[in-house]
């Protein structure tokens, strides 16, 4: 009895895996590049929040557009992996291919990030995003005017239904709102 495999091809199964076509989410795809688009031009973005239960595509949307529309001026943090402000910025700057010491600050890390922010308007997609444990990444982000993605992991008993939402330009004192409920 020969071993062979049930799988032809393993990789459609793996974290990093985009596919190349995304079947019935085209309204999705044209809401999502134009809340992005500004980037291509140097000017900030709309954030956007993702809504769906788990599974229904919110991943593979946001990453399929950025790796075709926005690839050197966006990154990926899977926040189910990296949870902490300092976690966060550390995956940032090195997707940005910028050396992290082990032994560097969360400030450090965010000072070095705005640097980047500064120089290219940036889009910061946090998958997973209520799995991190450390709001500071927020404050961060959106005081170095990086363009933010979010979607959190809804489970799937919950009756959302899979949709985007764009939410409105956050800013430092949404942050302290936010920070004082």
């Amino acid at each position: 009895m020969s071993e062979a495999s049930i799988l032809i091809n393993e990789l459609p199964l793996t974290e990093a895996f985009i596919p190349t076509r995304l079947l019935h989410r085209e309204g999705q795809l044209r809401e999502i590049e134009r809340c992005l688009s500004p980037a291509l031009r140097h000017r900030r973005i709309n954030n956007l929040y993702l809504v769906g239960p788990t599974g229904t595509g919110k991943t593979s949307v946001a990453k399929w557009i950025l790796d075709t529309h926005f690839q050197g001026q966006s990154a990926y943090v899977n926040c189910w992996k990296y949870q902490t402000a300092h976690d966060v910025l550390s995956e940032l700057l090195l997707t940005f291919q910028i050396p992290v010491f082990g032994r560097e600050s969360t400030s450090d890390l965010a000072t070095k990030f705005e640097k980047i922010a500064r120089k290219k308007q940036v889009i910061i997609f946090l998958d997973e995003a209520d799995r991190i444990r450390d709001a500071d990444v927020f404050y961060h982000l959106i005081k170095s005017g990086a363009g933010i993605v979010l979607a959190p992991s809804i489970r799937k008993d919950s009756g959302q239904m899979s949709r985007i939402v764009m939410i409105r330009r956050l800013d430092e004192s949404d942050f302290t709102l936010m920070k004082s409920r």
